[in-house]
């Protein structure tokens, strides 16, 4: 099996157009009563993700490769954006643990970007509004 640069296309599109997408949804989530912090929330965020990655690479697949590998695009698109809602998940706790670790300071080294150790909420770049 070999990985054509068509499906990495798709694969790298559908993750950051369903990124963008989710990432306008949330405050529409917090809007229908989702408690922001809860698992019902989490679990929209991650099925809004798997399921514009697949429309998205229903989409955009068949139109880069010429030949109608729609199906395709939808897993590869459906994929693309679970592993988008995993990252993010992932990125945001490990911020969340270092600005814990480095209780709310710059960090070790002089002059380090405002938000290094800190986690989201401290670093005001929730992207949430409270």
């Amino acid at each position: 099996m070999s990985i054509d640069l068509i499906d990495i296309k798709t694969c790298s599109l559908s993750a950051v157009i369903a990124w963008g997408i989710v990432e306008a949804l949330k405050p529409a989530l917090t809007l229908a009563g989702f408690a922001e912090k809860g698992p019902r929330y989490a679990l929209a965020v991650r099925l809004a993700a798997l399921a514009v990655g697949a429309v998205v690479g229903l989409g955009i697949h068949p139109a880069l490769d010429g030949k109608g590998g729609a199906l395709t695009g939808a897993a590869i698109g459906a994929a693309a954006g679970a592993l988008n809602a995993l990252i993010v998940a992932q990125v945001k706790a490990r911020l969340r643990r270092a600005g814990e670790g480095a209780g709310g300071g710059a960090g070790a080294g002089e002059g380090a970007s405002a938000g290094a150790g800190e986690s989201a909420e401290e670093g005001g770049r929730d992207e949430q509004p409270r």
